[in-house]
């Protein structure tokens, strides 16, 4: 799951991601979320971060935070940075 700062920047993501993975977009009070179906093959994942990676290269923001197994980890320009410690 990625959360994204707006409902237009998820859209946009979802569309990036929508031909190779099952993805949808939620407008939820804890924020806006491009949800996708879990990856079956290691290969897939480093793809769809990859993918990803690229379209946050071509944003005004620098990172997306990406949670994935239930850990959170902010996805850069630079590829994932690290885990997010939850407080």
């Amino acid at each position: 799951m990625f959360t994204v700062p707006t409902v237009a920047d998820a859209v946009e993501l979802q569309r990036e991601l929508a031909p190779d993975w099952t993805c949808w977009v939620e407008n939820r009070i804890d924020g806006v979320f491009v949800v996708l179906a879990t990856p079956a093959r290691p290969d897939e994942l480093e793809r769809l971060i990859s993918r990803a990676r690229a379209w946050v290269t071509r944003q005004d923001f620098v990172a997306l935070r990406v949670e994935l197994d239930g850990r959170a980890y902010a996805l850069g320009r630079d590829g994932l940075v690290g885990a997010i410690e939850r407080g």
